[in-house]
Parts: C-alpha cells; sequence; structure tokens
C-alpha cells in the first residue's frame, strides 16, 4: 500500500517540535506567516524545493526529512520531553568527537547548577 507524505503535517510536527510558532517559522525561513499557515492547513499543496529547502533549514531538518513519510517512533508531537528529544537527535547527527565535548561540557553545566541549586535549598 502506497503513502502519500503530508508535507504540511510534517512542517506542523516539526516546527512544534522545536518549539516554534508560524510567525517565528515564517521569520527564521524568510517566508509569510500567512503562507506556512497555508502550507500547514492545506489550502495549498503549491510549494517550490527552494521554498521547502527554506523550511528545511529554519527546522533544522534535512529536505529528505520534510518530505519522508516519519517512522511510528517519531510521529509524537506531544512527547513529554520534546527537548530531550531533540537534544539526543542533534548530538546522533554530528561528528563524534564533537558530539561527546559538548555532551561532556553539558553535563558539567548541569552539575554546577545543581550543585548550586542544592546549596541554595540548604
Amino acid at each position: 500500500m502506497e503513502k502519500n507524505v503530508d508535507i504540511g503535517e510534517n512542517i506542523r510536527r516539526y516546527r512544534k517540535l522545536r518549539g516554534l510558532t508560524q510567525e517565528k517559522l515564517a521569520e527564521f525561513s524568510d517566508l509569510s506567516v500567512k503562507f506556512i499557515s497555508m502550507i500547514e492547513s492545506k489550502k495549498s499543496q503549491n510549494i517550490s524545493i527552494q521554498r521547502l529547502e527554506k523550511i528545511a533549514d529554519a527546522l533544522d531538518i534535512s529536505l529528505a526529512t520534510l518530505v519522508s513519510i516519519p517512522e511510528k517512533k517519531d510521529l509524537s508531537i506531544n512527547d513529554s520531553r520534546p527537548y530531550s528529544k531533540l537534544l539526543i537527535n542533534r548530538l546522533t547527527s554530528m561528528e563524534k568527537n564533537t558530539a561527546e565535548l559538548i555532551s561532556k561540557n553539558f553535563l558539567d553545566t548541569i552539575h554546577l547548577y545543581e550543585d548550586l541549586l542544592n546549596n541554595k535549598l540548604k
């Protein structure tokens, strides 16, 4: 059975995963809010590759991801930890040494923050 890609739904899904409003996506992609709204609401399916590339760049995903049918595991836009999921996705898409350095620095920052909170609460 052949499935059709719903590009408008993909745009909405990834926009929400990134915590962006239509206005912010329009700003980041240099497109109009009206255009983003029309694509997401399926009032227009007329979209050029250049505009899709702008949207994909603004969402920090590949054009292939934007125009693909999401895997089942990626369908939940209401994941209770969307920022954790986004962070993991970003780290796994990086070169290994860079991802490890960023992860170490991030964990060090978390430890400092926890120490600060623990000292304030005592």
